[in-house]
């Protein structure tokens, strides 16, 4: 066996990769005084095996934040020509404290590729009906992590079009000492129905979650739909929309209405964007948040300047609910505000962006946390950084 390392591949069938982070964090208190930085480091390399469908790796990863840490993972998985299976194991804190499932889950075709159903304990990344992300509670689809079955349908006589049924599993990990142990009642109790259709042109997509409420307190109901839009208006920008209508089966008392809309332009060096959030929108309640953001590469895949503002209008009409979903009770008015510019330099010039994986990169965030109070509410973060993938 050759063991000689070029360009990360140490012989026909074996590789490695990884990726370090370094950093550190400065806070600034409302008298203005900085406390002691708050280092971030983080690393990670693993070795992989790869014959025909069979692949098998090691990882190992350090990092420190409020102290040293790491972990060590294994995962096996093989890829046949119309399903996959994978299983991965994981000793995490200084490999002393005790392990766990990382991954176990797997995937078979039919129907020439048509019909795809996932099957999984703790399952890879799965996403088939979302169109958009700007809203933080719409990966229904995803089983990422979790438990579940999901079939998904992308008929050939319909070019972009997707739809099926996801089966959440995580209720019968969370409540199976609770409950008799039976399987199919814990994997059917909350479920999600979706489906996509998407062009060159424009997308769309609608997610209806029902069963048993996202927080699993006492056996409730909560029927939720989540419809998506998003449009290439040129070859420049793109513009879309989401709406999301939470405990639609008991709206007039303990529903709410999310909505986010967003447009973009990207033109080489010049990108630039708004995104709108109305947020828990309820008879005399609601959040709205306008976050636009301006970069430019000063230098060709080198160098990026962003800013970035954030100005938040919460609790508008200064009296929320005070039951349901949302427990909060009379809260006052809260007027955000905040800047954040940041650069990003690559030195090896293999491209730049605002998730980097190489760069080093400077961003301060300023701003008030409640304009009503400008003098007490100072905030300010300055984060200093790191990135190098390999």
């Amino acid at each position: 066996m050759i063991l000689a390392v070029a360009g990360g591949v140490f012989a026909q069938e074996w590789s490695w990769n990884g990726e370090v982070r370094l950093g550190s964090e400065i806070h600034f208190d409302r008298g203005g005084q900085p406390p002691a930085d708050d280092e971030m480091g983080h690393g990670n390399v693993t070795i992989n095996y790869d014959n025909e469908g069979f692949h098998a790796e090691i990882t190992f990863e350090a990092n420190y934040e409020s102290g040293p840490g790491g972990s060590v993972g294994a995962a096996a998985s093989y890829d046949g020509d119309d399903y996959k299976l994978q299983v991965g194991l994981g000793i995490n804190d200084n490999v002393l404290s005790t392990g766990g499932i990382d991954s176990l889950w797997g995937y078979w075709f039919f129907l020439d590729k048509q019909v795809k159903l996932d099957v999984a304990y703790a399952g890879p990344e799965t996403i088939y009906w979302r169109v958009s992300d700007m809203l933080d509670d719409n990966d229904w689809d995803n089983l990422d992590g979790n438990a579940g079955i999901e079939l998904n349908i992308a008929p050939a006589a319909v070019e972009g079009l997707s739809f099926g049924i996801k089966f959440d599993g995580d209720y019968f990990k969370d409540q199976r000492s609770a409950t008799t142990g039976n399987i199919a009642d814990g994997f059917f109790k909350k479920f999600v129905i979706g489906a996509k259709f998407e062009q060159e042109a424009f997308a769309v997509g609608a997610m209806f979650r029902g069963g048993v409420d996202p927080d699993y307190t006492q056996g409730e109901t909560a029927n939720d739909l989540l419809v998506m839009a998003k449009f290439n208006i040129t070859e420049a920008i793109s513009a879309g929309v989401e709406v999301q209508i939470s405990n639609m089966d008991e709206l007039k008392d303990f529903g709410w209405l999310d909505f986010a809309a967003n447009v973009e332009y990207s033109a080489s060096p010049l990108t630039a964007g708004l995104t709108v959030k109305a947020l828990e929108l309820y008879k005399k309640f609601g959040d709205l948040c306008f976050t636009p953001y301006i970069a430019y590469e000063l230098i060709e895949d080198s160098l990026l300047a962003r800013l970035e503002v954030d100005f938040n209008l919460l609790n508008m009409k200064g009296d929320k609910r005070t039951s349901g979903a949302l427990l909060d009770t009379d809260e006052d008015k809260v007027n955000q505000l905040y800047f954040t510019p940041a650069l990003y330099f690559n030195p090896q010039a293999t491209g730049i962006s605002d998730d980097p994986a190489h760069a080093l990169f400077i961003k301060w965030k300023i701003g008030f946390d409640d304009l009503n109070e400008i003098k007490d509410s100072v905030e300010s973060l300055i984060t200093i950084g790191y990135r190098w993938a390999f």
